[in-house]
């Protein structure tokens, strides 16, 4: 069995009893003397991270936690220097998870299948989601992301809520790769993106639309569904090929993420 060790008060491991609970909880942190100075924090195995357990740790850049489950609402709020989360098989995040986390560029996602409600508004480095098991996105849950210029997106059958992905000026690619139209409930869930108008492509140094790719199979479905019609000239058609390369690089991402996983479980 593993001891307990010292730490410096840049990067925190929790020891080795804590590394063995199903829950990390505010409580852990706190006894911890100086968590405004940690940058990263480091966990064997947790199956939850509790409510606002990390909440405005200012100094916090890296999360390593091998094998986790759910976070609980505003776990990481505020943490305006976290860039990166390691994190495998997440499947929830609930409430305001990343809420301002504004440098977050770096997580893994592909097996989260709950976003909670404000998830990650305002995180205005994040870039690329790849959500292909994503089932439930609540409101708000990726608004005002200005970096966000791609979603993947497979499993969903039905967007429930209003304004998931508004406000990200540059999100120019959407790629649903599901064989269903998923029903579409709310007009403005890409409200004031790329999507729904011209916008400052910075990729390419002029205005232009935004895409919502799917199957060539689904086009016409697509742009003739409830909702989905007011963005009819957005939907372009992928051929079967380009479906599989689509799955096939998103297999690759989530490959290298559990790569790295698996290197930090070994620690």
């Amino acid at each position: 069995m593993k001891s307990t060790k010292t730490y410096s008060l840049a990067t925190y491991n929790m020891p080795y009893e804590s590394k063995t609970a199903t829950t990390v909880t505010s409580s852990l942190l706190n006894a911890f003397p100086a968590k405004g100075k940690i940058t990263t924090m480091t966990f064997g195995k947790a199956l939850e991270v509790s409510y606002s357990a990390f909440q405005n740790c200012s100094s916090l850049t890296t999360v390593n936690i091998p094998e986790c489950r759910r976070i609980q609402y505003s776990a990481f709020a505020y943490c305006s220097k976290l860039d990166t989360v390691n994190v495998n098989r997440l499947v929830a995040v609930s409430y305001s998870v990343f809420y301002q986390c504004s440098r977050l560029n770096n997580i893994n996602l592909s097996y989260c299948r709950y976003f909670g409600q404000y998830a990650f508004m305002n995180c205005y480095n994040l870039s690329f989601v790849n959500a292909m098991r994503g089932e439930i996105f609540q409101g708000y849950a990726f608004y005002n992301c200005s970096a966000l210029n791609t979603i993947i997106l497979n499993k969903v059958s039905e967007f429930t809520s209003d304004c998931i992905f508004a406000n990200n000026s540059q999100l120019f690619s959407l790629y649903y790769l599901g064989e269903d139209v998923p029903q579409l409930n709310y007009i403005n869930i890409f409200q004031n993106t790329p999507l729904s108008a011209s916008y400052f492509n910075e990729s390419i140094g002029a205005y232009a639309y935004g895409s919502i790719f799917v199957r060539e199979s689904l086009v016409d479905a697509f742009k003739g569904a409830p909702n989905w019609i007011a963005y009819s000239d957005r939907v372009t058609g992928l051929t079967d090929e380009e479906v599989i390369r689509s799955e096939e690089h998103t297999s690759e991402l989530q490959s290298h993420h559990e790569e790295v996983i698996a290197i930090l479980g070994d620690d």
